[in-house]
C-alpha cells in the first residue's frame, strides 16, 4: 500500500519517504501533512508540541525535531 501526500510517500508500515524540496535545502525544515503524522506517532501532536523523530538522510541517522504549528495563523 502506497499513500502519497504532498511530497511524502508512505510505502509500508516502516518506510516513509520524503522528496527533498527547496525548503529542506534552504531552511533545514519541511512540513509533515496531518495524514502522515500517524506514521511517526500513535497520537496527534497538540499545537506547539515538539517531539523528536529519527530520519535517515543520505544513509545516515538524523535526530530531527517535529513541531505542530497552526498554518492558518501564519497564512
Amino acid at each position: 500500500m502506497i499513500i502519497t501526500s504532498f511530497s511524502w510517500e508512505i510505502r509500508s508500515k516502516i518506510c516513509a519517504v520524503k522528496i527533498v524540496d527547496a525548503t529542506i535545502i534552504n531552511e533545514g525544515s519541511t512540513g509533515v501533512p496531518m495524514n502522515v503524522i500517524p506514521f511517526f506517532f500513535t497520537s496527534q501532536l497538540k499545537e506547539g508540541e515538539k517531539r523528536l523523530i529519527d530520519l535517515i538522510v543520505l544513509g545516515k541517522l538524523a535526530k530531527c525535531k517535529i513541531t505542530r504549528i497552526n498554518l492558518s495563523r501564519i497564512l
